[in-house]
């Protein structure tokens, strides 16, 4: 009997595959060592970063805005407002996405 036949029994501990361990199509995850004696799947290993994503995408976007920030906070117009809308597209938008993003980030690491 080869590893990969093994029951679940013979693979001894800490190398104990649940079903969260399977793949769509019912292939097991590979696994991979998360420096202490645990396996871990691949899908587990790369959940715990989900927060990383969501807070990058905030601090590039305050600092693609910073300028219009200040310049919001010194002499506040609608006029400036809609300025800085149209100059940072982008920066707006991800500050406006902010709670979808942290909710869809969120959901994949439950």
């Amino acid at each position: 009997m080869t590893d990969a036949a093994q029951p679940d029994d013979q693979l001894g501990p800490g190398t104990e595959q649940d079903d969260d361990a399977f793949a769509p199509d019912g292939q097991p995850l590979p696994l991979e060592r998360d420096g202490g004696a645990a396996l871990l799947p691949v899908r587990e290993r790369r959940r715990r970063g989900g927060w990383l994503v969501p807070s990058l995408l905030l601090l590039l976007a305050l600092f693609d805005l910073r300028i219009e920030l200040q310049l919001l906070a010194d002499h506040f117009t609608f006029t400036s407002v809609l300025t800085a809308i149209g100059s940072h597209p982008l920066a707006v938008l991800v500050l406006v996405l902010q709670p979808s993003l942290w909710s869809h980030y969120r959901r994949r690491r439950s």
